[in-house]
């Protein structure tokens, strides 16, 4: 199994065709069997399969997770329509060969009970695709920003109002479970009704005045934030935690802006870990988990390594970073020459990384919440007093600012 697993590990493809939606294409694909393995090399032994069709959608072109769709030449007295689903830099894939486009404006497909309606041809294609990713962006739109309001809620120290927006936050999740195409309105007064409980948590915040511009990062020890007190991680070797303070994909128009403001916030942390000579750092996929939206998260890993690597080759003190998240392993190897290291594992466990402060994916007022940010939080010397720390010292940066 290993076999072939390194076989089918994917890698940039130069050497096949551009596509586009209406193409006819031939496929040629290899297919692996574990249980035969060739004599010479003793590798497993595979067979070529030939797909012939028109190429009817596509998804993440120019990316390695680059798919697209075929679907199959149908035959007379065929009654049910195939399609399959290939993946553009699989070394499973042998050959692309376009054999022309198809002539029909509009391509009726029956998919079991469901009818799908392709057109053909640049202009009619972006129309038919807009209607479909129109709906689809504007659900995800809505549930990006209702998970980001659940996070900010659970900083809200007054538990009254707390249970109160819960209750709203709850029934409008329920509504947004049952929508459908039709209900476009519906869409529009869920979101105004989610900026109006985001609203209120932000008037109920303790920290409101302190906020950190997006992108910053801030140091505190893992005690209490003056050094005072104990810590399980201060007793595994972890003495201090930058805090990374990006702003939700949901702030964003697009997500290379999202990326970019991620990137930022963990060269700052880079920078904070060097300038207070520290030489070992543990950084996790800040702006994962509900800040993500529908971003890609491995295109997000990609981002905060360009940036890791750009980062530490100006450092004098900081020689080594570990990533500490599966989706980095997609996008670099660890390569000791560069500094970078990538592990999975619990970051607040020392013995992973061997660094004595890690990043914390934090907001931008820096108030412990949920994912990786409560997992640190749980092992702290006292929470509140970091974060009133941390407010603290956020205080005198936006005096200084102002």
């Amino acid at each position: 199994m290993d076999a072939i697993r390194d076989i089918t590990k994917q890698y940039f493809r130069t050497d096949l065709p551009p596509l586009q939606v209406g193409d006819k294409v031939e496929i040629t694909t290899k297919h692996f069997n574990k249980n035969e393995k060739n004599k010479d090399d003793g590798k497993p032994k595979h067979r070529l399969t030939h797909f012939k069709g028109t190429v009817i959608t596509q998804k993440n072109p120019g990316q390695i997770s680059y798919t697209f769709s075929v679907l199959k030449d149908s035959k007379g007295s065929d009654k049910v329509a195939i399609r399959s689903i290939f993946s553009y830099h699989s070394p499973l894939l042998v050959s692309i060969k376009k054999i022309g486009r198809i002539n029909q404006k509009v391509l009726i497909v029956i998919l079991g009970i469901g009818t799908i309606i392709f057109f053909a041809g640049p202009k009619n294609n972006s129309v038919g695709n807009k209607k479909q990713t129109s709906w689809e962006e504007e659900t995800s739109r809505l549930k990006t920003q209702l998970n980001s309001v659940k996070n900010e809620l659970k900083n809200l120290s007054d538990n009254t109002q707390k249970s109160q927006l819960e209750s709203k936050l709850n029934d409008i999740e329920n509504k947004v479970k049952n929508l459908s195409q039709q209900d476009k309105s519906t869409i529009q007064q869920l979101e105004q009704e989610i900026k109006e409980i985001k609203k209120k948590i932000e008037s109920n915040r303790p920290d409101k005045n302190g906020e950190l511009p997006a992108g910053s990062a801030l140091l505190t020890d893992t005690l209490d934030g003056s050094g005072n007190g104990t810590s399980q991680l201060n007793n595994k070797g972890i003495t201090h935690i930058i805090h990374a303070c990006p702003k939700p994909r949901s702030n964003f128009a697009n997500d290379q802006d999202f990326i970019n403001c991620v990137v930022k916030s963990v060269q700052n942390s880079i920078i904070l870990a060097d300038r207070n000579n520290f030489e070992k750092l543990a950084i996790p996929l800040v702006g994962g988990g509900i800040y993500l939206g529908g971003c890609d998260p491995e295109k997000l890993a990609e981002g905060i390594i360009r940036g890791a690597v750009s980062q530490l080759e100006k450092c004098q003190s900081l020689r080594d970073i570990t990533l500490e998240d599966n989706h980095f392993g997609g996008s670099i190897k660890n390569d000791k020459s560069k500094g970078l290291n990538v592990r999975v594992g619990d970051i607040r466990e020392k013995k992973l990384h061997k660094a004595s402060v890690i990043v914390n994916a934090a907001n931008t007022y820096v108030g412990f919440g949920g994912g990786i940010s409560g997992a640190i939080a749980e092992q702290v010397g006292d929470k509140t007093k970091i974060e009133q720390k941390a407010q603290e010292l956020i205080g005198k940066f936006n005096s200084q600012i102002k």
